[in-house]
């Protein structure tokens, strides 16, 4: 069982119960009270559940607020977004690459995907 839970203190900690052999287990981890500024995010769902169009309301509320570059990967092109904070540089499979990986399903993709993202 996962929960989180706050301390009288204000202190935050992320729990995991579980069973094992000996019974019962409890691990805890700290939770920071700030955002790290550097991280990746991960969006994933079924095909229809909102991904494109959450990353679409993120990217243009990012727009407004920031400057930074994004670059997208689209197969096909869903939302086109217009820079205003951003430098935002969107690529289309069959017209700006060849392939790209359709989602993260192995080990091996994953610490790929993290590597590059760093």
């Amino acid at each position: 069982m996962d929960f989180s839970l706050t301390l009288p203190d204000g202190v935050r900690l992320r729990a995991n119960l579980f069973r094992q052999r000996c019974g019962l287990s409890l691990a805890l981890r700290l939770i920071a009270s700030h955002c790290p500024p550097l991280g990746a995010v991960l969006i994933v769902g079924a095909t229809g559940s909102g991904k494109s169009t959450t990353l679409a309301v993120l990217i243009a509320a990012m727009n407004q607020r920031r400057r930074r570059n994004i670059l997208t990967l689209e197969d096909p092109f869903e939302f086109l977004h217009s820079s205003a904070q951003l430098l935002i540089q969107q690529r289309e499979m069959g017209q700006h690459f060849t392939r790209f990986a359709d989602g993260l399903r192995d080990v091996e993709t994953i610490q790929l995907a993290l590597r590059q993202g760093t």
